[in-house]
Order: structure tokens, then C-alpha cells, then sequence
């Protein structure tokens, strides 16, 4: 059965008043439910988070072509979480969805709840799903309570008092008269925690959606009167039979307990060592947890963020440190590879880092890590010695790069690899006398003399060292396989934005074989916001535009290469559907 999601979720607005704590949060984790148990059953999945969520991004995300041409067995489910407004309009008092960027005139820059029920209305092949986790701006002050923050104002009316098609769910956070709350000790909006907790509680194979509202509306309410507030979600439902969803669970997450202490080079080529790290399953836990500690902090305060820089710059030193004290004595091809392998053992935190930030992490968390790593770029420089030797540190480059690439195709969420690659570094070997360029632009992304300037070498080593890696297959819930398939997509996408930087890459990488590469491939032909979040962090294109790039680009290197090593990828997969029988 078919399908379709659309997660909205709006914390910080462009007007810092206006800001929550966790609908952003929520609407990712609502969203990685939804992917985990419905795997291919999910045909139509955008995720909007704060300022992806314009008026143009929510109406072209709702008026997709894959929701006009829905069959009969087709779901709908659209979630929203942030805040609106309720506005005296011809139609009389109507609640408005307000947008990443709303202005002073809702009616303007807003969604009305008319537009919502005419999508559901033209949604007419199948079921209908609403859950809205809603705040209207103004009125209550939030912030003078320590333990909660209004979503403020009066209500959902709007969106309750309507006569809905066949076939359609709507379930509101509170009644018309009250509002809706943030709950700092569980890190949701109270009503989002409660439903999420129904939803994967589990018992039979389908979630039946009645059956949601009286232990969601008991919960909210008990947990609500702790904190001295009244609110009370409600069901309005037009369905003949019955409505349900399928059993649902929570993808695996990274808990300390989980992690085994990883083998960092153990299955690269037999010429490469394979150490294992010196470290003790508690010491493990500790690193774990003092990552994520650290992550939340830069997320929230300028002391976190203080921390968050202070603590990578003590990793970074105690790897540099292996670098430079141990390249100058290198002379032998096995001397380079014992090298190698001590660096990307003592890396581990660095590369548990670069995964937690890019899952966890803010833009600005993003900044200073990506800022942070860049200054590996400039260990090398001044040093005497073997090249090969000196040159291992591009490799822990090449390596961070990938953890950050794959968890941002494993989220559909480009912005910390953009905002890795788009990172500024002084480049010497740029001009008469060198220039600053962005990680994007240098050749080090793509080969390494440690690895003997291969890009064959350099991606099987990549493939090699990070799905050895069992926490990182534990954080994001795949197994070694589809890990493969994420690096493999991280890839070819390398190898569109260095063409697109002028530069072009020898015929080596893997040959892209539909099965591996197809996920990234289909999003970057019909998914609008995967097209969103490239464009805007890695080619600085429009939505439209990205598909053919992508296109152009492939056709390009096709080429430069010979074509050989491309035959699996055709440059119009990425503008039109291909049979796989084509291939």
C-alpha cells in the first residue's frame, strides 16, 4: 500500500521571537518512523524543517503530482509542527499555518486552513491523514514558565469545526479554547511525544487511528496538569470503516550500550594494518556521551558552542600529533600503511563526531565543526619527509567527508555536507601565490598520495574503513550492504560537484550500477525537497535546476572518461524514468 508524507516542522523563524524548542526535531523523528517502517510502502516523503518551510515550499510539497495521481489505496499523512495564526479574512475568523519567513500579514504569507482542506478534498483516491501539533502566536506568555513554552495562543478551531471528505483523519494538539505546550523534560511538544508513543507502542499489526485518542488525550492531559495547564487533543474523522496504519517502530538508535570498540582498519586491502583501537568499552561510553553532550550544547547556547570548538580542537591535536611525530621517521611503503592505520584509530572520536554533529547537529554547530576540520588541510604544509607519509592526513579528510556526506543522503538532508565542502581553506598551489578556496575545490576530496593517488584506491578504502565501522551501521539503522550503497552515492555526487568546479576525475571509481546508486538517482528526479536541499547546499541552483545538472554533468564526465566506467548510469535517469531492463 502506497504511502505519502509530508513532515513540516518550524523552530527557528526568521524573526528570533518567534522561535520554539522541538518541532524540528519532531518532524525529523516523525519523519524516520514513518521511512524505518514503511520502507518502499513510502513512495512520497518530503521532510521541511525551519527555513525550508516557505509558502512555496509547503504548496509545492502539498500540490506534488504524486499526491494529484494517488490511487485508491493510497495514505496521506501530513504533520505539522510550529506556529500559526488566526486571522478575520472574508471567510471569518480562519487559522493560518505561518511559514519559516511569515510577515506582519498572515493572509498574505500564511496557509489557510481553506487551502488545507482543499488539498484533502482533492486527495479523493484514498485515506487522509492530519496530525497538528499546532501554536498560534501571540497572546499567553510562554516564557515565564521554566518547564514549558506555549505554542500561544487560543486555537485549532479553524481546522476542527469542518466537514471533512471520506476517508480523512484530522487529530489536533488541544481544543478550540486552549493551547498547546513544550515539555523541556522530553525534549517534544508534549501532544508529538504522546502520539509518537502510541503510535510505536505496537500490540497488533496495524495501529487502528480511533483507537489513538483516548490514551494520547489522558497523557497529554495528566502530563499537562503537572505543569499547571489545560490541554486536550481531539479526533475529527469522516471514514465508513475502519482507518489504520501499520505497525510502527523507532529506527535503531546510537545508545553507548551498542557500540562495540571498532577495528578502524580492518578490512582494508591486505597491505593496510588493522589496529585495534586501544580503547576500554567504558571508555567507549564515555566518548559516546560526551559527543552527544557536546553536540546538544553547541546546538543551544554560545557556551556549548565555546565547548563544542575547545573539546575538537583537543581531538584534532592529539591527532595531529600522531601525524607529525610519526611521518619524519617514515621511509618504507609498510611504514606508510602502519601510519595510516594509527591515525585512523586515534580519529575514532573525531569520526564519531562528524557523524553525531551531522544527525544532531545545527547549522551553526555545522560551522565551527566544519571550520574546525578544515585546519587539517594545513598539517601537512612545512613538513619534511616520505609525500606518501605526510600526505595520511588526507586521508582522515577523505574520511570525516564521507561520514558526513552519507548521513546527509541518509537524512535527505544536505546542509552538513554543504556546509563541510563550502568550508574555506588556503590553498597554496591555487595561483601565483596561492588563495583561499572551499573544501569543494580541492583535489585532496578525491585522491591521496597515501592511498597512491588512485581514485579506485581512495573509494575502495572509503568502502573499506567506514563499514567496518559497526556504530556508524547502528546510528543510522542499515547494514553493511546499504551502507555501501550510501557511500557509493556520496560518490557520484563528489563527482557531479568537482565537475561542476571545472575539474574532472579519471576513469577508476566504481562503475554505478543502478541498484546501488537508483535512491539518490530517483530523489534527485521527483523529489522537490531533495532538489531543495542540493540546490541550495551543494550547487547553489534552484529546485528545477538540479535534476539537470546532475544530468549535464554525468553527461559530461561520460566524455571525459571514455564511458566506460559510467555505462550503468544513463544521464537521463536523472530527468526521466529508465527501465532497468535499459540498463
Amino acid at each position: 500500500m502506497p504511502y505519502h508524507l509530508i513532515s513540516i516542522g518550524i523552530s527557528a523563524y526568521s524573526n528570533p521571537a518567534n522561535n520554539l524548542d522541538f518541532p524540528d526535531s519532531d518532524a525529523g523523528e516523525l519523519s524516520a518512523i514513518m521511512r524505518h517502517s514503511l520502507g518502499s510502502d513510502l513512495t512520497y516523503d518530503v521532510l521541511l524543517r525551519d527555513s525550508e518551510v516557505t509558502q512555496i515550499g509547503i504548496r509545492t510539497a502539498l500540490g506534488a503530482d504524486d499526491l494529484k495521481n494517488a490511487s485508491a489505496s493510497d495514505t496521506l499523512i501530513i504533520y505539522y509542527s510550529g506556529h500559526g495564526a488566526v486571522v478575520q479574512n472574508n471567510n471569518g475568523i480562519e487559522a493560518y499555518l505561518a511559514p519559516y519567513d511569515v510577515s506582519g500579514n498572515v493572509a498574505i504569507s500564511g496557509i489557510s486552513t481553506s487551502e488545507i482542506k482543499a488539498l484533502l478534498d482533492d486527495f479523493k483516491h484514498g485515506n487522509k491523514i492530519v496530525l497538528l501539533d499546532c501554536c498560534y502566536s501571540g497572546g499567553a506568555n510562554a516564557k515565564s514558565i521554566s518547564h514549558i513554552k506555549h505554542k500561544d495562543l487560543t486555537n485549532i478551531k479553524a481546522f476542527q469545526n469542518q466537514t471533512y471528505a471520506e476517508g480523512t483523519f484530522v487529530f489536533t494538539a488541544c481544543k478550540e479554547d486552549e493551547t498547546a505546550i513544550e515539555v523541556q523534560d522530553l525534549k517534544h511538544g508534549l501532544f508529538t511525544y504522546e502520539l509518537i508513543e502510541q503510535l510505536v507502542k505496537g500490540g497488533g499489526e496495524n495501529v487502528a487511528l480511533s483507537s489513538l485518542h483516548d490514551p494520547v488525550t489522558k497523557a497529554v492531559e495528566s502530563t499537562a496538569k503537572k505543569y499547571s495547564h489545560t490541554q486536550t487533543p481531539t479526533i475529527q474523522m469522516n471514514a465508513k470503516g475502519s482507518m489504520s496504519l501499520p505497525k510502527l517502530s523507532k529506527p535503531p538508535v546510537l545508545k553507548p550500550e551498542l557500540i562495540k570498540v571498532p577495528t578502524l582498519a580492518g578490512q582494508n586491502p591486505p597491505a593496510m594494518l588493522a589496529p585495534q583501537i586501544d580503547i576500554s568499552d567504558k571508555r567507549t561510553q564515555e566518548l559516546v556521551q560526551t559527543s552527544i553532550s557536546l553536540v546538544e550544547g553547541a546546538s543551544k547556547s554560545k557556551l556549548g558552542q565555546i565547548a563544542f570548538r575547545s573539546t575538537l580542537g583537543k581531538i584534532l591535536a592529539a591527532v595531529k600529533e600522531v601525524h607529525t611525530s610519526q611521518n619524519k621517521n617514515v621511509r618504507t611503503v609498510d611504514e606508510v600503511t602502519a601510519l595510516l592505520a594509527n591515525l585512523e584509530a586515534k580519529s575514532f572520536q573525531l569520526m564519531l563526531t562528524a557523524a553525531i554533529a551531522s544527525v544532531a547537529g545545527n547549522e551553526q554547530t555545522l560551522k565551527i565543526f566544519s571550520e574546525e576540520v578544515a585546519q587539517i588541510f594545513v598539517w601537512k604544509r612545512g613538513q619534511a619527509g616520505t609525500v606518501a607519509a605526510i600526505e595520511t592526513s588526507d586521508v582522515i579528510i577523505l574520511a570525516v567527508l564521507y561520514i558526513v556526506f552519507v548521513c546527509s543522503i541518509y537524512m535527505d538532508d544536505y546542509m552538513p555536507i554543504g556546509k563541510l565542502l563550502n568550508t574555506q581553506v588556503y590553498d597554496p598551489y591555487r595561483g601565483r601565490s596561492g588563495t583561499y578556496q572551499r573544501i569543494a575545490q580541492h583535489y585532496e576530496i578525491h585522491y591521496a598520495d597515501a592511498l597512491g593517488g588512485n581514485a579506485k584506491t581512495v573509494m575502495q578504502h572509503m568502502v573499506d574503513l567506514l563499514t567496518s565501522q559497526e556504530w556508524l551501521q547502528e546510528l543510522l539503522g542499515v547494514d553493511k550492504e546499504k551502507l555501501t550503497d550510501l557511500i557509493t552515492q556520496a560518490n557520484l555526487c563528489l563527482n557531479v560537484i568537482m565537475s561542476r568546479e571545472g575539474d574532472h576525475n579519471y576513469p577508476g571509481y566504481n562503475d554505478y550500477e543502478l541498484s546501488h546508486v537508483a535512491p539518490i538517482v530517483n530523489r534527485i528526479r521527483t523529489d522537490f525537497a531533495t532538489q531543495m536541499s542540493i540546490g541550495k547546499y551543494l550547487l547553489n541552483a534552484k529546485p528545477e535546476q538540479v535534476p539537470q545538472i546532475f544530468a549535464e554533468q554525468v553527461t559530461k564526465l561520460n566524455h571525459t572518461s571514455g564511458g566506460h566506467w559510467w555505462r550503468y548510469l544513463k544521464p537521463e535517469a536523472f530527468t526521466q524514468e529508465i527501465d532497468p531492463a535499459d540498463y
